[in-house]
């Protein structure tokens, strides 16, 4: 389907999460959205009409067997000032699971389509309202784990970022147009423009793109969060970790070595920066063919974690079984924690001295909650140095936006590289135009009808 084609539909969807809550909402967007909903909702009154931005009670009737669906508000939004720019239509019924899939069948039976998955922000991109960094912001802030991660996802949702891409699109524009003025009208005496100068301007958009692509690794963690591997030998305190971190009994503790067979993740909000926690089968020789496979998946979620948590016994010489542990990657930050400090300490700490630098090895007391807050410090500390400031600086969080800011930077480079070389200006406008096509990537104004199309395609549905 072309966009031309999806905006001139009308589409339904309901809105709200699965499950049952107080309210649910269905919601139609189109031409006929005003039309579709009062041939079921009918509000008592003679003319039975809605006019824009008022709220209306009424029921929901089948209007074919007359049954009455549900008590209902309906909002009508007319377009262009809604949120897909659209006439919108928003009923809310209770959120009976029936009830709303009830309205949603009559919206249907009565012309409008089932939207498709991000459909509604779609129509909001194609119609203008905000460009596709503020759209695919939408989705980030539905999603986001914590405050701070909220706080980045609604700068960009409120243009931060498209503020500074478009910043930059100008002065490429600008610079564009000299050039293109004096290979157009070389005839004219245009004086040309020098090195020094063409270097310095080609030079400030990179460095601001530069310090834009510094911002993803940020972004990254407040949108997917910092994985964690908590792993080390049995009986360890492994699962008291995670419960502790969690502040809930998410894993079962005992003095029974084995007890974590499988992968248990959870989530948990360290000082805005979300976690996402792995407790892992212990790491020993096994006879036990489903604690083996465990122990597998215990080397496969150590390989993918940016953070490895490796707890041991430091009541114990061997620290609980050090022996067995696989070789950890040379390149994997860890954080070693000696548990059951308040046994007292037998393990000597001189054996990771080559392994781990001193302010990586934390002494702690699970069992009482001692040398907690010290964790917390030191995996903030090192993953990025402490923690993030989100108060100032452009922050990216979305692969697709750091693939384009990347490929700028790479064509603004070789711009430079044309200019050191004192290329014609032909060379150096084709590089400045790729780059400015990057930049326009990031916020909608060159992108691809298919790739709009895959973009949308990872929204929920009613969004």
């Amino acid at each position: 389907m072309t966009p031309d084609f999806l905006m001139e539909d009308t589409i339904a969807a309901i809105s709200t999460p699965p499950g049952e809550g107080g309210i649910g909402i269905v919601r139609i967007s189109g031409k006929d959205a005003k039309r579709i909903c009062l041939t079921f909702f009918k509000t008592g009154r003679k003319n039975n009409e809605l006019e824009p931005r008022r709220v209306y009670y009424g029921n929901v009737v089948d209007p074919d067997s007359a049954d009455i669906i549900d008590e209902a508000v309906v909002l009508y939004m007319q377009g262009p000032r809604s949120y897909t720019t659209q006439d919108v239509i928003e009923i809310n019924c209770h959120g009976s699971p029936i009830v709303l899939k009830r309205t949603l069948e009559l919206a249907i039976s009565s012309g409008a389509r089932l939207a498709e998955p991000g459909e509604f922000t779609m129509r909001a991109f194609l119609g203008g309202r905000m460009d596709l960094a503020q759209a695919e912001a939408v989705m980030d802030v539905i999603r986001a784990k914590t405050d701070d991660s909220r706080r980045v996802a609604l700068s960009q949702l409120k243009g931060g970022l498209s503020a500074k891409i478009n910043e930059l699109r100008e002065d490429l524009i600008d610079f564009l147009v000299q050039l293109e003025a004096r290979i157009d009208f070389c005839e004219h005496d245009i004086p040309p423009l020098e090195p020094e100068y063409k270097t310095q301007r080609i030079g400030k958009v990179l460095e601001e793109a530069k310090n834009i692509l510094s911002g993803f690794e940020k972004g990254k963690i407040y949108r997917e969060g910092i994985r964690v591997c908590i792993a080390g030998p049995p009986n360890v305190g492994k699962s008291t970790l995670l419960n502790t971190l969690l502040g809930e009994e998410r894993a079962i503790v005992t003095h029974i070595p084995g007890t974590t067979r499988d992968k248990i993740e959870e989530t948990v909000n360290l000082k805005g920066v979300p976690l996402v926690l792995a407790d892992t089968a212990g790491l020993r020789e096994t006879g036990d063919l489903v604690e083996s496979i465990g122990i597998e998946k215990t080397i496969e979620s150590i390989n993918n974690s940016d953070l490895t948590i490796l707890v041991i016994d430091g009541s114990k010489p061997d620290g609980g079984g050090l022996d067995f542990l696989p070789q950890l990657p040379p390149d994997k930050k860890t954080l070693v924690i000696l548990n059951k400090s308040d046994l007292g300490i037998a393990f000597d700490k001189t054996k990771l001295s080559g392994a781990y630098k001193p302010e990586t090895i934390i002494e702690t007391s699970l069992l009482n909650k001692k040398g907690v807050e010290k964790i917390e410090d030191r995996i903030l500390n090192l993953v990025f140095g402490g923690g993030l400031d989100t108060s100032s600086e452009i922050i990216i969080s979305n692969v697709r936006h750091r693939d384009a800011v990347a490929r700028c930077t790479l064509k603004l480079e070789e711009a430079q590289s044309s200019v050191a070389a004192d290329m014609p200006d032909d060379f150096i406008t084709i590089d400045l135009k790729a780059a400015l096509d990057e930049l326009g990537e990031i916020v909608g104004k060159t992108t691809a009808g298919d790739l709009i199309h895959r973009i949308f395609a990872d929204f929920c549905i009613g969004k």
